[in-house]
């Protein structure tokens, strides 16, 4: 069925009977909503006559039934990309990646959507930094797994050397106001009524600039 609505796709002569073509797969995944090769074409269908908020929509309905597909969710993040939709687009990929996670195609895809988050950012340079740090991550995987994969070397180039070019009277004000908000938290932890003892325990991880994973371990009362 698939490959016969293909045949009359590339045939079609105009619009009119692609919306026909598009209509006779309406009908069948109306008769079989589980059929995914007409859902896949009707997808393409609706791309290929530039019906781009449609074909997200109708990704995302056919996602939440086929949340397994990860090509489906390469597609949709492409779709969201083209769109301006960054983090969406990086969401898609992260869904794909838990679905393949030894595809270095996949982390260097991410890497470059981060990438692309982080100059497009408006929330200042902590969002910056944390786009940035997360692209040099993936596309840094993507060499791990395939070490020809020359993708990945030019991306995580691109990624460095917009690290290196960040204000580092910036860099130096967030880690400040990280260090004080540790400070802050110390305290108001240690001032809990509790007549027991109050343990705590902090783990703070570095990827080329501070970034905070505050973990509060028991309070015995």
């Amino acid at each position: 069925m698939a490959l016969r609505g293909l045949y009359q796709e590339a045939v079609a002569k105009d619009e009119v009977e692609l919306r026909a073509i598009l209509q006779s797969y309406n009908e069948m995944l109306r008769q079989d909503p589980m059929n995914v090769p007409i859902h896949k074409r009707r997808t393409a269908l609706i791309c290929s006559v530039g019906r781009y908020v449609d074909a997200i929509d109708c990704l995302v309905s056919y996602l939440n039934s086929f949340p397994g597909d990860a090509e489906s969710w390469c597609e949709l993040a492409d779709l969201y990309q083209d769109q301006g939709m960054i983090s969406q687009a990086i969401y898609c990929m992260e869904e794909a990646i838990l679905l393949q996670p030894n595809a270095w195609n996949l982390h260097a895809r991410l890497g470059e959507l981060n990438y692309v988050a982080s100059q497009s950012s408006s929330d200042g340079v902590s969002s910056t930094i944390k786009h940035l740090s997360e692209a040099v991550h993936r596309l840094s995987r993507s060499i791990e797994l395939c070490q020809d994969y020359l993708r990945g070397y030019y991306g995580l180039k691109l990624a460095t050397d917009k690290l290196l070019q960040l204000d580092l009277g910036k860099v130096n004000e967030l880690c400040s106001k990280t260090k004080s908000r540790i400070h802050d938290l110390t305290d108001d932890i240690f001032t809990f009524p509790s007549s027991g003892c109050c343990r705590l325990l902090w783990r703070v991880q570095v990827w080329g600039f501070f970034s905070l994973n505050t973990l509060i371990s028991g309070i015995v009362l």
